[in-house]
């Protein structure tokens, strides 16, 4: 389930003496207070909504040999979910060595612009009631699509995806993903993860 930030608020937490054995709720209490207020503070005195940019084109690339291409062209942007989070268009860096302490890819946002060449049928895995009864597709560039995923996505065409219709959204998926468990006494489990994974999707008007 989608995992919503300021639905419960953390009001107080503890200060630490010299040599004090913490335990996980102690240092969670901590770190929740100090993103709750990081939240609040957008959501009521910056307001929600997109602050700037993410200006949508359909754009129709002509080849030499006359047969076209289409991409969703979106500018880069900023704004707020109504869960506090900051929130703008992504691309993963490839290059080596640029992971996180946990393995995963780190991201950049200082570009201008992204185009989308694909779409598919947006799966909600996170289970948010709010899109049960709208259909959404997900947009997609084809560098970004892992090479299992490709069969499940189609070029952007204007006569299949009908996209004067439809609006954009950005979507942030935020959720918790569940911890290892330890299976001996060395145990090095991290705790569960949380995540946020944005979305460029269309649907329809």
């Amino acid at each position: 389930m989608m995992n919503k930030k300021l639905t419960q608020l953390t009001t107080q937490y503890r200060k630490f003496t010299e040599n004090q054995a913490l335990t996980a709720e102690q240092l969670n209490e901590f770190i929740d207070f100090f993103e709750d207020q990081d939240r609040l503070s957008r959501t009521r005195l910056s307001g929600v909504g997109l602050a700037c940019g993410f200006k949508t084109t359909f754009v129709q690339n002509l080849a030499k040999d006359g047969n076209s291409s289409f991409e969703v062209n979106i500018t880069q942007g900023a704004g707020v979910t109504t869960d506090g989070d900051l929130i703008t268009l992504r691309n993963r860096i490839d290059e080596a060595g640029a992971q996180n302490s946990l393995g995963e890819k780190l991201i950049a946002i200082n570009f201008k612009d992204k185009n989308f060449t694909h779409y598919r049928e947006y799966e909600e895995e996170q289970g948010y009631l709010h899109f049960q009864n709208v259909n959404l597709w997900e947009l997609r560039h084809e560098d970004e699509i892992d090479p299992e995923e490709l069969s499940s996505f189609f070029k952007i065409n204007p006569n299949s995806l009908e996209i004067e219709d439809k609006i954009g959204l950005l979507y942030l998926e935020s959720f918790v993903n569940e911890e290892e468990p330890c299976e001996d006494i060395d145990c090095d489990n991290q705790g569960g993860r949380a995540s946020g994974k944005s979305e460029s999707t269309a649907y329809r008007c």
